[in-house]
């Protein structure tokens, strides 16, 4: 998924779910001043955005 907040041509953020679904989030951030991306595992200090993104996630692509 990518946001809908760009920085020039890029979404500054992009996430993505593990084949679990809830169990790893992980999400790039774009780099000020490039456009390069740094991913990262959305840990739990950050387990409200963990939780939504995998909510939306699941909405999204729900499992045939």
């Amino acid at each position: 998924m990518i946001s809908t907040y760009r920085i020039g041509d890029y979404p500054k953020f992009i996430w993505a779910v593990d084949e679990e679904r809830e169990s790893r989030v992980y999400e790039a951030k774009l780099n000020r001043g490039t456009n390069e991306y740094h991913g990262y595992e959305l840990g739990d200090s950050e387990k409200a955005m963990r939780t939504l993104v995998a909510a939306e996630w699941n909405d999204r692509c729900p499992v045939p």
